[in-house]
C-alpha cells in the first residue's frame, strides 16, 4: 500500500493518452529536438544504415563496368515495456479542504476531477524524468561503478559497449594525464579540444553536429568564459541562448551524465516509444463500487527504447575510455 492514496474511474485509455504522451514526448531532450523521435513502435523497429567503400565513382566510358559497393546494415530499435502501479486512499480528499467536491456518503464518495488530473499529470511528471535519464544514462556510469539508471539503454551505454565509436580518455588539464571528473572549466575546454582532435573529415560539420555535456559541465565551461572575458564568439548572436565551441553548439540536456562529452547529430540518435498505440495506456479505477473499499489505483503502461545509427559517426569522452 501506497502512503499516498485515491479514488474515481473518469480517465481510462484513451481519455488519459494524453498525459502519457505529454510525459513521452515532452521530455528535455525529446521536446528539444537532441533525439530523433520514433513513433508507433511497438517492439522492435530496424534502421537501415547505408555506406559506401567510397569507390563509386570513376571516369567515364562507353562501356559498363561496375565499381564500388553500397553496403545496407541494419540497426535494431527495441523498446521496453514499462509501468507505473500506485493505490490511493480518498479519506485524505474528504477531510481536505476538496471535501464538497467528493459526494454524499461512503457509497456516492467520488474523487475530485481536479484531483483525478493532478494525479495523472504529477505521474506524468515522473514518467517523463525517468525517459529523460534512461535516454542517456540507462546502464551508463562514467565512473564505471553503478548504473542508477537502469529500465533501458541509453545511448552513452550503447556508444561506450560498441566498438565503432570513437572513444576519447577524458584527461586533466595538462591533456596528457587521465582524469576521473571535470572539475573545472579549463579542464572542459581541455577535452573538447581532445574531441576536437579526434573528428574525422566526415563529421566536422557545424550545421549538423553538437557537443552534447551535463549541466554542471556547461556551468564549468561557462565559468571559463566569464574568466577569460569572451564574448560573441562561443555565444550565439542570434537572441537565443545557445553557447558554442569554435562554432559547434553546446547543448546540455537534462539527463545528460556529468563527466561525459558527446559529439553527434541528432538525427542519429533515435528514441522509440508507441506513442499513440496499444502499449501506452493510463488509467484510474476507483475500487468503492468493486470491493468496497475507499482505495483508487493509478497504472501507467508505457515503452521506451534508444538505438544509435552509425556509432562511427559519434565521439564520445569519458573516464578511461581506452579501456
Amino acid at each position: 500500500m501506497s502512503d499516498i492514496t485515491i479514488s474515481s474511474s473518469t480517465y481510462a485509455g484513451e481519455n488519459a493518452l494524453e498525459y502519457i504522451s505529454a510525459a513521452l514526448t515532452t521530455a528535455d531532450s525529446l521536446a528539444n529536438g537532441y533525439v530523433t523521435i520514433m513513433e508507433n513502435v511497438k517492439f522492435k523497429q530496424v534502421l537501415n544504415v547505408f555506406s559506401n567503400d567510397g569507390a563509386l565513382i570513376q571516369d567515364f566510358g562507353c562501356d559498363w563496368v561496375t565499381a564500388g559497393q553500397l553496403t545496407l546494415a541494419e540497426r535494431v530499435l527495441t523498446v521496453t515495456e514499462l509501468m507505473v502501479n500506485l493505490e490511493f486512499c480518498k479519506e485524505q480528499f474528504r477531510s481536505s479542504w476538496q471535501a464538497l467536491q467528493t459526494g454524499r456518503g461512503f457509497i456516492n464518495d467520488e474523487l475530485p476531477s481536479s484531483i483525478e488530473s493532478f494525479i495523472l499529470l504529477y505521474v506524468a511528471g515522473i514518467i517523463q524524468e525517468a525517459i529523460e535519464y534512461n535516454l542517456w544514462q540507462g546502464n551508463y556510469d562514467a565512473s564505471g561503478t553503478t548504473y542508477p539508471y537502469e529500465d533501458f539503454n541509453g545511448v552513452c551505454q550503447i556508444l561506450e559497449a560498441d566498438a565503432g565509436t570513437i572513444d576519447v580518455d577524458l584527461m586533466a588539464i595538462d591533456g596528457t594525464t587521465p582524469a576521473t571528473a571535470f572539475t573545472s572549466g579549463e579542464q572542459v575546454v581541455t577535452n573538447l579540444n581532445l574531441v576536437m582532435n579526434a573528428m574525422t573529415t566526415p563529421i566536422r560539420n557545424k550545421d549538423r553536429f553538437r557537443f552534447f555535456v551535463s549541466r554542471k559541465t556547461q556551468d564549468f565551461y561557462l565559468q571559463r568564459l566569464s574568466e577569460l572575458g569572451t564574448d560573441y564568439k562561443y555565444f550565439s548572436n542570434d537572441g537565443s541562448s545557445k553557447f558554442l565551441y569554435n562554432g559547434y553548439e553546446v547543448v546540455a540536456p537534462a539527463g545528460f551524465p556529468d563527466d561525459t562529452i558527446l559529439y553527434a547529430e541528432s538525427a542519429n540518435l533515435f528514441f522509440g516509444t508507441d506513442v499513440v498505440g496499444d502499449f501506452n495506456q493510463a488509467v484510474v479505477i476507483d475500487r468503492t463500487q468493486i470491493d468496497g473499499s475507499d482505495n483508487v489505483r493509478v497504472a501507467f503502461r508505457f515503452t521506451g527504447g534508444v538505438q544509435v545509427g552509425v556509432t562511427a559517426n559519434c565521439i564520445m569522452c569519458f573516464p578511461d575510455a581506452a579501456v
